[in-house]
């Protein structure tokens, strides 16, 4: 619960400056937007508005959510990197990749999205993939979650890798 209380108090601090509650709304409404114009774009046939009906709430629920936290992350890393005043290197590129793959493979929760963005993967993981949708989604947001939280530690307690003067 401590460190529920820590991320939390990151995260309000994070939002207390203007620039990142700009940064977190703007990262959020491009994320959805981007999720939503993705079949769009590679789907011969779609259009905007049709992919709009597609959705049911809980899968725009599901999208806005995952936008947020993908959002919020991306934000804490760029307060992260701020606050430290040295290059992070590949742990602050490894947290942003795990966040960007949970955000790709959250996708899964809307069949049209999962075929238009995975369809190079063949028909069967096609078929797995969607009979799984949902329990792959939690994990992606169990990723983003334990993403979020690694950089809060980060930020609270530092990096010792990111002070180490060697590189």
């Amino acid at each position: 619960m401590k460190k529920l209380k820590t991320m939390h108090r990151t995260i309000q601090r994070m939002l207390k400056e203007r620039k990142y509650q700009l940064g977190v709304t703007g990262a959020a409404i491009g994320i959805i937007f981007l999720f939503i114009l993705m079949p769009v774009l590679f789907t011969p046939g779609n259009s905007f508005l049709f992919q709009l009906t597609l959705f049911t709430i809980k899968e725009y629920l599901l999208l806005a959510a995952l936008a947020l936290i993908a959002s919020i992350n991306i934000n804490l890393q760029i307060y992260a990197y701020k606050q430290a005043k040295v290059k992070t290197g590949k742990h602050s590129a490894a947290s942003s990749l795990s966040a960007f793959l949970a955000a790709f493979f959250g996708t899964a929760s809307c069949a049209g999205c999962l075929t238009t963005i995975l369809g190079f993967l063949g028909f069967g993981t096609m078929l797995v993939l969607l009979k799984y949708r949902w329990l792959i989604t939690a994990g992606t947001l169990i990723i983003m979650l334990l993403s979020l939280y690694f950089t809060t530690q980060k930020i609270e307690r530092g990096c010792k890798s990111c002070s180490d003067k060697k590189w």
